[in-house]
């Protein structure tokens, strides 16, 4: 499956290292096909599951459907999610908010 992931990776824009693909519960940043050594893509693989994200072209998951895996679940493709949990942090980063003075008594 590694094999097919990186081709349908790329088939998206984004360009994976081999050696760093493998199983996780977290989303890996990586470079894409047009610029290898930004932070523009990103991936997900679970083992036999996964997708790509590439924010230069579509800025959307493109789910990764291997036959020999169950087929995701569109209540699994939601943001909320666990496993797309770690995308909701890396699409909203949280705005700074300004420091308060305490009140004079």
């Amino acid at each position: 499956m590694s094999q097919d992931f990186i081709s349908f990776a790329r088939a998206h824009g984004v360009e994976i290292n081999p050696s760093k693909l493998h199983p996780s519960e977290k989303i890996i940043r990586c470079g894409t096909v047009d610029k290898p050594k930004s932070t523009n893509g990103a991936f997900f693989r679970s083992g036999e599951r996964g997708f790509v994200w590439n924010w230069a072209e579509e800025a959307r998951a493109q789910w990764f459907e291997d036959p020999h895996a169950r087929r995701w679940t569109e209540e699994e493709k939601k943001p909320g999610w666990p496993s797309a949990a770690p995308l909701v942090s890396i699409r909203r980063k949280p705005t700074p908010r300004p420091l308060q003075r305490p009140t004079p008594c």
